[in-house]
């Protein structure tokens, strides 16, 4: 193999690497069969402050339709000055067993639960941005399929 395209090759794997981690967010798993994790955020935006509300949402991870939820009386385009925001890192995880890796379409989240460890690590899952869009010719198969024990008509307390 040509020792340039080895290179390249390492690089990106090492840039997907960082890109995937650096979106990733770990939880500790709750006790009792709790399902609520992590704690929301409050911050004060800067004293005449000119970002808009998609920056502090890119800065902590958080989707914005998530932000607009947990901060209903904020301007999107102009939060404002010294204005509080509430940073929602609150999250209800999914009413299934805590293995493997579980996609939540809704959500737009992906659950990884590492084997033999107490935490789930949670992955948004994105159609795109408007740097990226996602490729319109995606060819997609399944290898695995894997009947669930959870029955979907089943009301789950909780």
């Amino acid at each position: 193999m040509n020792t340039k395209i080895y290179f390249y090759n390492i690089i990106f794997f090492i840039t997907g690497l960082y890109q995937y981690l650096a979106s990733a967010t770990v939880y500790t798993l709750p006790d009792n069969n709790n399902r609520l994790i992590g704690e929301n955020i409050e911050i004060v935006t800067p004293k005449n402050n000119t970002y808009s509300l998609e920056y502090f949402s890119a800065q902590f991870q958080v989707g914005m339709s998530n932000m607009l939820e947990a901060n209903p009386d904020v301007d999107v385009f102009l939060p404002g000055s010294e204005k509080r925001l509430i940073i929602p890192h609150q999250l209800i995880l999914p009413n299934t067993p805590h293995s493997g890796i579980v996609i939540n379409n809704a959500e737009m989240r992906l659950y990884y639960y590492p084997e033999k460890k107490n935490t789930v690590i949670v992955l948004p899952i994105a159609i795109g941005t408007v740097k990226n869009a996602t490729p319109s010719h995606w060819i997609t198969s399944i290898t695995h399929k894997k009947k669930s024990n959870l029955d979907p008509y089943q009301k789950y307390a909780g």
